[in-house]
């Protein structure tokens, strides 16, 4: 059933589409945070980010009971999502890193979300972490560095600047 909800989301071709498709599914398909996440990654390439942040949303209500490469999947997505998050998320988020800590993930999503809040102590401890954490893809690790190096760019610490890009290049 998973494959056939993707599917048909990406047979949706605007945010307008992709809603259809969502309320046309059954509520399983609706609970189904592979289903969720993938549909919000596609209204983030259309635009909408808010609209994807409010399908992630009652997933990272109840972050906790979800099986960890669930966890993983909601945390990406979210990172991909990030731009206009409100403050609204901060006690959710922090409820999760509590809920879930050491999670290399979770780290990245939600450090992520600090970054576009610029809560840049707490964006620059969790994506340290998610640049540290070898559980994690080469690619993340890379982004997590990335996103490090732009923000000592933005601090003009352009030593530590140029240690993130050594350590983004480290990775491939």
């Amino acid at each position: 059933m998973r494959t056939l909800a993707i599917e048909a989301l990406d047979t949706a071709r605007d945010t307008e589409q992709t809603q259809r498709v969502w309320r046309e599914f059954d509520p399983a398909d609706r609970r189904d945070v592979v289903v969720a996440a993938h549909g919000a990654r596609q209204l983030v390439a259309l635009g909408a980010t808010e609209d994807a942040r409010t399908w992630l949303r009652p997933f990272w209500d109840r972050v906790a009971t979800l099986p960890r490469e669930e966890r993983d999947t909601l945390a990406f997505a979210l990172a991909d999502a990030v731009d206009g998050i409100g403050p609204e998320w901060l006690p959710r988020l922090e409820a999760a890193l509590q809920s879930c800590p050491g999670e290399g993930a979770l780290a990245y999503g939600v450090g992520r979300a600090m970054m576009a809040r610029q809560l840049w102590g707490k964006a620059r401890a969790l994506l340290e972490q998610a640049a540290r954490d070898e559980a994690l893809t080469p690619t993340v690790r890379r982004e997590a560095w990335l996103h490090l190096a732009a923000m000592a760019e933005q601090d003009r610490d352009e030593e530590r600047a140029a240690q993130c890009f050594r350590a983004a290049a480290a990775l491939g």
